[in-house]
């Protein structure tokens, strides 16, 4: 009998081949490569997106994740 833990590692497996996803739009359509405004940190551009995360390179204060709502277009 197979315990709890061989089961839930055999159901992620689909063909054992995974399908990676660079980035999904965020939920204000805020895409990789946008350049957008930040309150503190200034201008940047969308290095990566995870949701509703943005990781971003600002011009003055480098990389940081943020959440879309903190962002607007620039």
């Amino acid at each position: 009998m197979q315990s709890a833990r061989g089961k839930r590692k055999e159901a992620g497996i689909i063909d054992g081949r995974a399908k990676v996803v660079e980035s999904l739009p965020s939920a204000d359509g805020i895409e990789r490569g946008v350049r957008v405004f930040h309150q503190k940190f200034g201008y940047g551009k969308v290095k990566s997106v995870d949701g509703n995360k943005l990781e971003i390179d600002f011009e003055k204060a480098g990389t940081k994740k943020v959440m879309d709502s903190f962002v607007e277009r620039a």
